[in-house]
């Protein structure tokens, strides 16, 4: 009915490029445009969701967060406690600290990075980019290149501690606003994940992956210790514990004979899919193939290939025929009946 306020139920249009994504309402005339980091459908004039711009806010307090948590010798002596912040930054000689963590000279890629304190100028050079942008001095490419060069000393940028709240206060801006938000916003990523490896809390990788989609599944570090919960990085799946975490992979495990009955695997892996199949009965119905290979029969598992290790494939399927059937309600109640 005309006139009633309604949940918009957005179709993406195929015809439309990547990006930006547009979306039609299937309800109502209304149209709207994907975010441009997820393209999730926007319900507002912004070009970011709430979602993306709450997580691009909490890299750098991550990145906080990490450099609170180095152990308190080390950082006293690196200067990330407190004021120590803000304090002039001194170069220290490799041999004044343990594991490299005072070198002079750092890497240029932020993978190299062994002082917290470098990863602080790089929030600060990311803090004065803005800043000059903001103040319309740096070029629309987004390089650095504008009218007074690429750097301007009547632009106050934020130093030390002050560079959290800064860049929190503007990320939405940035990401409004700025030519290179992709770019920037990845080497926050870099920074967090700097951080985190030289706080100690880089995340623990579970031995396998998602059985949803593959992707990487880990536990996280917090202020309280290392998180119960198990995240999948790729598709954002989680999972409360480990013990829930094994359920569905065994689940998952279980099921493939039905969800990728075309998966070739070896006889070793048929085993671990199919417990319930017999390593005797594998072992005579390969046997008996390869009597029947001999005389120029067909095999009741057919071949599929070699893997990298040379050892023979076999569809999963085909191997899952060879399971005795489940008894049926009417064999089984006489039994019942009997032992009753």
């Amino acid at each position: 009915m005309a006139g009633v306020d309604h949940r918009h139920e957005w179709v993406r249009d195929a015809d439309q490029p990547a990006y930006p994504a547009r979306y039609s309402c299937s309800q109502c005339p209304e149209v709207t445009v994907g975010c441009q980091d997820c393209a999730w459908p926007l319900d507002s004039s912004l070009t970011i969701c709430g979602r993306c711009l709450s997580r691009a806010r909490d890299l750098v307090e991550d990145v906080r967060e990490a450099l609170a948590l180095i152990p308190d010798p080390f950082a006293t002596i690196l200067g990330v406690r407190g004021s120590g912040l803000d304090r002039p930054r001194v170069a220290r000689q490799v041999d004044q600290l343990p594991f490299g963590l005072g070198a002079t000279i750092d890497d240029p890629e932020i993978s190299g990075i062994r002082r917290p304190d470098s990863l602080l100028e790089v929030l600060e050079d990311v803090a004065l980019d803005w800043a000059e942008h903001r103040a319309g001095i740096r070029g629309r490419d987004g390089i650095g290149v504008g009218a007074e060069g690429d750097y301007a000393s009547s632009v106050d940028a934020p130093v030390g501690s002050a560079v959290f709240g800064w860049l929190r206060e503007h990320m939405l801006w940035a990401a409004q606003s700025h030519p290179a938000w992709t770019e920037q916003l990845r080497l926050l990523r870099q920074v967090r994940r700097r951080a985190r490896e030289l706080a100690g809390m880089t995340p623990v990788r579970e031995p396998v992956p998602c059985v949803h989609c593959g992707g990487i599944v880990v536990q996280e570090w917090t202020a309280e210790g290392l998180a119960d919960v198990r995240r999948c990085r790729k598709c954002k799946a989680w999972w409360p514990n480990g013990e829930r975490l094994s359920f569905a992979n065994r689940t998952a495990l279980l099921d493939l004979p039905r969800t990728h009955a075309d998966a070739l695997v070896t006889a070793d892996d048929a085993l671990r899919v199919l417990p319930d199949l017999r390593r005797n009965t594998l072992t005579q119905v390969l046997a008996r193939d390869e009597r029947r290979a001999q005389q120029g029969k067909e095999r009741r598992l057919p071949e599929r290939g070699r893997d990298v290790r040379g050892q023979v494939l076999y569809r999963l399927g085909d191997v899952a025929a060879l399971l005795p059937a489940p008894p049926s309600e009417h064999a089984s109640a006489p039994a019942r009946a009997e032992g009753a």
